[in-house]
């Protein structure tokens, strides 16, 4: 049998119809190693929720797809010229702003996302349909974020097949996946091929629960554990075993177009950036242990409390923003990491990431120049003056505390980050 080691890449290659030819291969040593079993019984079920209103762009047959990809081919040039796009028909600049979005057939926009942080960097499956022409159906193809591609495997030997994610040492947490069960081309292409009915979970080779999928072409979310390893040796190899199908109206061969992940730690700081003390001094973030005290605001008493340091998270991030402030304050931080303004409340210079991922008392608003940002220890607030992104990689930091939502930051009050269910 050939063998075949399937690494992640992005280019969005389409295809179409459909393959034969089972090519069957050995994955790492990693994926060898988890070949223990145990009682389905014994494993937890989640579960998803199922994004019901999300797939009204899916097109019917290939004509449909046809008008898809001519965007997809075109989208970054004809949204980048703003003279261009005025002049295009409104159902194309309709589609192309989805695009961009991560609407449509793309899972992903051009926006910072946990990926900006966070991601596999590479991906192996027991097995896959051999390519058809330049159609591919690869396990790359699963975390390209197209849904007009797909990892397909035959349908006689499709129960037991595995793909593997791969994530380095100190990524940040992982706690959401995102599936889109089946081929979601076409509606045609989607009912013709079987799906996924039920998927077994591996976390480094230990059987962990038991994914019930739905038999739907929407986006299908499951919430887990925070995954993540902190070794500086070992990767975290995360699995996915198909268990069970649901049937296909005329082909055997079971396809999943798209497995995505979203997470934590992207909310973080730069690793010189100065956190205060229990004892009123200050600590670069990345010298706190576990235990440390700090301060932390209290809103009702409107004082500075102690509170013990539970974790302290770091992960490596390639786009930072930074805050530059009326005092002269300065500070490098993710963009969905929220300041307290006494005016506007907790507010984020990328308020959809944060208020999509974190549980907040109220919504988080966008942080924008002029705001003044609370620092605490003062009582007073600072102005916002610039916002600069920047794109060099940094390792970044933040931490857990035992008490409180907040603690401050080069003087700043900013927010703990604790995940949505």
């Amino acid at each position: 049998m050939k063998q075949i080691l399937s690494l992640l890449y992005l280019p969005l290659s389409i295809f179409s119809g459909q393959a034969s030819d089972l090519h069957s291969f050995n994955s790492p040593g990693a994926e060898q190693q988890q070949q223990q079993t145990i009682k389905a019984e014994a494993l937890p079920s989640l579960h998803p929720k199922v994004e019901r209103n999300d797939m009204d762009w899916l097109p019917h047959n290939q004509a449909g797809v046809n008008l898809w990809q001519k965007e997809m081919d075109d989208t970054t040039h004809a949204y980048d010229d703003e003279e261009l796009f005025k002049t295009l028909p409104k159902e194309r600049q309709q589609r192309i702003s989805m695009l961009m979005e991560g609407k449509g057939p793309y899972t992903l926009g051009n926006g910072c996302s946990w990926y900006c942080g966070g991601g596999a960097d590479s991906i192996y499956a027991t097995s896959h349909l051999s390519a058809a022409g330049k159609h591919t159906y690869d396990p790359g193809n699963i975390h390209d974020f197209n849904l007009f591609t797909a990892w397909a495997v035959a349908g006689n030997k499709a129960v037991g097949q595995r793909v593997s994610f791969r994530f380095p040492p100190h990524s940040p947490r992982a706690n959401i996946l995102k599936i889109w069960n089946g081929y979601v081309k076409s509606r045609q292409l989607w009912q013709d091929n079987a799906r996924v009915k039920e998927l077994k979970l591996y976390v480094n080779g230990k059987p962990t629960a038991l994914l019930q999928l739905a038999d739907a072409p929407n986006q299908q979310t499951f919430a887990i554990q925070p995954l993540s390893t902190f070794n500086n040796e070992h990767p975290l190899i995360l699995s996915l075993e198909i268990t069970k199908i649901y049937k296909g109206k005329k082909y055997d061969d079971v396809v999943i177009s798209e497995i995505n992940f979203d997470g934590l730690d992207v909310h973080c700081f730069d690793g010189n950036s100065s956190v205060l003390m229990g004892d009123k001094t200050t600590k670069m973030i990345r010298q706190i242990k576990n235990g440390d005290i700090v301060m932390t605001y209290d809103f009702k008493t409107q004082e500075l409390i102690k509170t013990k340091v539970t974790r302290l998270v770091e992960a490596t991030h390639p786009h930072l923003e930074e805050l530059v402030f009326e005092d002269g304050t300065r500070i490098s931080v993710t963009n969905d990491h929220p300041f307290y303004t006494p005016e506007k409340g907790w507010c984020a210079v990328n308020p959809d990431k944060a208020n999509s991922n974190y549980i907040h008392e109220k919504e988080i608003r966008e942080l924008q120049v002029g705001d003044k940002v609370m620092q605490p220890h003062k009582k007073e607030a600072t102005k916002l003056l610039s916002i600069t992104h920047k794109t060099t990689v940094n390792p970044t930091y933040t931490i857990e505390i035992e008490a409180g939502n907040n603690f401050i930051v080069n003087g700043l009050l900013v927010k703990t980050e604790k995940p949505t269910e």
